[in-house]
This record gives structure tokens, sequence and C-alpha cells, in this order.
């Protein structure tokens, strides 16, 4: 069956074949959880599970300890769950501990955390404050640090700061001519053809 509909227009169309085209076809990592769910359980990429140096260790530890803090003195989950906000104070203070740019490199302004010191601090606010968490770690798996870390050039990643300072929430990847909305605001990418990242401070 195909994947197209034959009532889909062109240009979803085009987008969808953009897509497909775009699927890493290599996997050089292979997924515990994907493995899985094709029957295939393969325990030696899970086990034995990696160990922190205790230098590593100590970096998600000291902060840690200065998370929980400012969890316990500044959030309050209850009132995040009845007014669905988030405050600004909290927003602000979150900038100032780096939360927003927990695995920026150093050189960009950021934390430097591994991904293992990264997923302890996840699991600390998730367990304080889901609402909090899932803001978090979206802004840096589907927003703007994961992407430009892993494909951006040099160029683009000297907006990294600016995510650090919390200044940033949405990238996207366009082409001369092309819309997109965010926060009710109409962009456009005006470049010279290439494909480039831009970003939207509010």
């Amino acid at each position: 069956m195909s994947m197209f509909d034959k009532n889909i227009s062109e240009e979803k169309r085009k987008s969808l074949e953009f897509a497909e085209d775009a699927r890493e076809m290599e996997w050089k990592h292979p997924s515990f959880a994907l493995k899985l769910f094709h029957g295939d359980v393969d325990f030696d990429l899970i086990h034995p599970f990696p160990q922190q140096s205790a230098e590593e260790r100590k970096i998600g530890d000291d902060y840690i300890v200065k998370m929980e803090k400012f969890l316990r003195e500044k959030l309050d989950p209850n009132e995040v769950d009845r007014t669905h906000q988030i405050s600004k104070e909290v927003m602000d203070g979150l900038g100032r501990l780096g939360a927003f740019a927990i695995k920026i490199p150093q050189t960009y302004g950021g934390l430097g955390f591994s991904q293992v010191n990264y997923n302890r601090v996840m699991h600390l606010i998730s367990s304080y404050c889901g609402s909090t968490a899932v803001l978090l770690s979206a802004h840096q798996s589907i927003g703007v640090p994961q992407p430009l870390k892993l494909f951006g050039t040099e160029e683009q990643k000297k907006i990294s700061p600016h995510v650090c300072r919390r200044q940033s929430f949405g990238v996207c990847i366009n082409r001369t001519g092309r819309w997109f909305r965010s926060q009710a605001d109409d962009h456009r990418c005006d470049t010279d053809g290439r494909w480039q990242a831009f970003y939207h401070q509010w």
C-alpha cells in the first residue's frame, strides 16, 4: 500500500519524499529498544552498563545539588499544574543554572555534560515536576541544541549562546522563499539559496 494518499497535494508529497530520502539507511549504533520491538533482544547493547568516571560523576553530583535546591525553593509543581504556566522567575533561574544548555559544549557557552549526567539531571527534574522536565528535555533533543550539535556548521553554531541564555526555543531549516510560523510571527530565510538554520527570540 502506498504511503501517499491519492488526494495528497503536490507540496505535501514532495515533503514526504524528502523526509523519506533523508532516512538513515546504515545504522552504526544499534538501538536496544528498536531491536526489541523487532523481536531481537540483544543484551550485549546494555550489559554491562557503562560506569561513569569519578570525575564525571562529581560534575553531575555537584550540579544536581544546585538543581535540587533551586527546585525546592523556586518551583511549585502544583502551581504549574493549576495555571499551565512555568513562571518567568523559574525560567530565568533555569537559564542561570544553564539548564537549557546542559549538552551544549562549553566551547559554545554550554555546560558540556555527558549524556549520562544529562539523564541524571532530567531524572531529578521529572521526579519533581513533569512539565518542567518535558520543557527542558524537548528543548535539548528535538529543539535547538542537539540538531545544531550533530548537523550544524560552525556559522550556525554561533546561535548557541542565545540558546544557553534561553533566548531561542525553536529552529527551522528552511530554503529561500519558504515561510514558517512561530509564535504568531512569520519568518523567511533570505539567503542565496543555501539551506540555513535560523532562529527567533521570544
